[in-house]
């Protein structure tokens, strides 16, 4: 029997063309000719919060690593807690998202995320 991925033990399909997220009306992943995001990509993140009341943190730079349409592997200098709520401003895009899952990696750490909103924001700014 196959190994099970994470999003799938979580309930989502295996073949991720049917993703949706209950905030967001339409599938998150849909036929692009551009990526929004490319690999190496540097971003703009922003600690929102949590939902439980943590206080809002830091804004830091971060790198893009790997991006889908339902979530992200960002790497930063600086830890962020799982639950945390994240925007990740990048390429005229505004991603709101939540942390689940946060590792060191050598001197920087790397933030598995998982997408509520996508925004395109102005370029002019």
């Amino acid at each position: 029997m196959p190994r099970q991925t994470t999003l799938q033990k979580c309930g989502f399909p295996a073949d991720k063309k049917s993703v949706k997220h209950p905030h967001i009306k339409e599938p998150l992943l849909k036929q692009r000719r551009e990526s929004r995001f490319k690999p190496n990509q540097s971003a703009t993140v922003r600690v929102l919060g949590k939902a439980t009341g943590l206080a809002p943190g830091p804004i830091m730079q971060a790198c893009i690593l790997d991006y889908s349409g339902s979530g992200m592997r960002l790497r930063c200098k600086l830890p962020v807690p799982c639950g945390a709520q994240i925007s990740v401003d990048a390429n005229s895009t505004l991603v709101l998202a939540h942390v689940v899952r946060c590792e060191p990696a050598k001197t920087d750490y790397e933030l598995g995320v998982q997408i509520t909103e996508i925004t395109a924001t102005s370029e002019a700014r």
